[in-house]
């Protein structure tokens, strides 16, 4: 997987609006770090999401709706 190299750039902007808290390993610019999920380019995310089980899936909307997993 790899950042969006305009959020990364602008990655405490992104976090501080769009983070959601969970993390993954991803290539940046400095190397592979583990990065909040709001800082994935597009089809990064759209493969992440596309590996998660259902029942994974549905944890992670009720993780970004504000309910605990």
């Amino acid at each position: 997987m790899k950042v969006n190299p305009s959020r990364w750039e602008d990655r405490e902007y992104w976090e501080y609006l769009y983070g959601c808290g969970t993390y993954v390993r991803a290539e940046t610019p400095e190397g592979w770090e583990s990065v909040d999920i709001c800082l994935l380019d597009r089809q990064s995310l759209g493969g992440w999401l596309q590996s998660l089980d259902k029942e994974s899936l549905i944890r992670l909307v009720l993780l970004l709706e504000g309910y605990e997993g």
